[in-house]
């Protein structure tokens, strides 16, 4: 429902291959390395900002690939890494759709990548709810990380190109 919403605000309206001003797609706009300042809370407990980049990867005109490399959560001396299946430090999420706004270039994501969430264990499916803005080369998103009713890691992003 959001999506379309955001589909509504879109000058190409019916198109689906908006371009952005200047002949360039939306995709290829936001694509790049973000510099970022990451918070995090985890259960309502802010733990200290880190600093990280995000990867956004072109998928075609309007959708991309956002890719949170090296993430970690330290709380009490416990660690928590998620990995992909192939062990890379990452956070994926792929074919994310982009919409134009009033504000810029928008997004929004639910999905359940399978991530390794304790070193040796296996992979399992991770829910993670994901929106954000992308205004000039500048990169606000917020990702929430559901690890079970019990652990709710909740990402704010704020990044520069």
């Amino acid at each position: 429902a959001v999506m379309l919403g955001f589909a509504s605000c879109s000058d190409d309206e019916g198109s689906t291959n908006p371009n952005t001003p200047g002949g360039s797609t939306m995709a290829d706009n936001v694509a790049g390395t973000y510099d970022s300042q990451i918070a995090v809370e985890l259960n309502g407990t802010q733990l200290p900002a880190s600093e990280n980049t995000v990867t956004i990867e072109a998928v075609n005109d309007s959708t991309v690939n956002f890719v949170l490399k090296d993430f970690a959560v330290s709380l009490g001396g416990a660690s928590i890494t998620p990995t992909d299946e192939n062990g890379e430090a990452k956070i994926t999420l792929t074919n994310v759709v982009l919409a134009k706004s009033d504000d810029g270039i928008v997004f929004a994501a639910e999905q359940t990548p399978n991530l390794v969430i304790a070193e040796g264990a296996p992979a399992i499916p991770v829910p993670i709810d994901a929106n954000g803005t992308f205004v000039d080369n500048n990169l606000f998103a917020q990702i929430d990380i559901n690890l079970g009713e019990s652990m709710v890691i909740a990402v704010s992003i704020e990044g520069q190109k």
